[in-house]
């Protein structure tokens, strides 16, 4: 496990043949400097209906993963976020697992061309559009303590939302800096 944040891990994972080339799987091995986040009062959650056997039907789809972010800043409660691929297509899915002390695993999946994604705070917040796309509804919150890894997690989820064979996404707005001043551009 490579911890790269105050309560954020990668775990490491076997990968198989044909995305273990794959860019996104060593993007976080390259972390040189931690940057301290402001702990969030929110903590690591999805707000939609627990998909039962999510893990099976991926794994029957072709879907395979690439990167797990592991979230363990509660006692009894952990919380995951997991990308995984479709090499054939580059079709790209997000995963949360919510581990709860009290009960059953929950998974929530979604495809990434169907999130929006911005930040509010030291929480990454991937939203799904609704009502003819003019209201975006909150689907996960991912709280993080380091720039770095919020800065990388953010532009993983760009890249690989960016190179999916499915239907592409219209009228992007997490790209804009709602309240943020760019201090770099390239």
């Amino acid at each position: 496990m490579l911890v790269v944040g105050e309560d954020v891990s990668i775990k490491q994972l076997t990968v198989d043949d044909d995305v273990k080339n794959h860019w996104a799987i060593g993007i976080f091995n390259r972390l040189d400097s931690v940057t301290r986040l402001p702990r969030s009062s929110e903590r690591g959650d999805c707000f939609d209906e627990s998909q039962v056997g999510i893990k099976a039907i991926l794994k029957e789809q072709g879907f395979k993963i690439i990167l797990q972010l592991a979230f363990e800043n509660e006692p009894d409660r952990s919380f995951n976020v997991g990308f995984h691929l479709r090499a054939r297509d580059h079709r790209a899915r997000i995963v949360c697992k919510i581990k709860d002390r009290t009960g059953p695993n929950q998974y929530f999946c979604l495809p990434l061309n169907m999130l929006e994604i911005d930040r509010e705070g030291s929480c990454l917040r991937l939203c799904r559009r609704r009502n003819s796309n003019t209201e975006l509804v909150l689907w996960a919150r991912i709280p993080f303590t380091s720039m770095e890894c919020m800065v990388l997690t953010f532009c993983t989820f760009l890249a690989l939302r960016s190179e999916d064979g499915g239907r592409p996404v219209d009228d992007i707005r997490d790209y804009e800096l709602d309240g943020e001043e760019e201090l770099y551009g390239g």
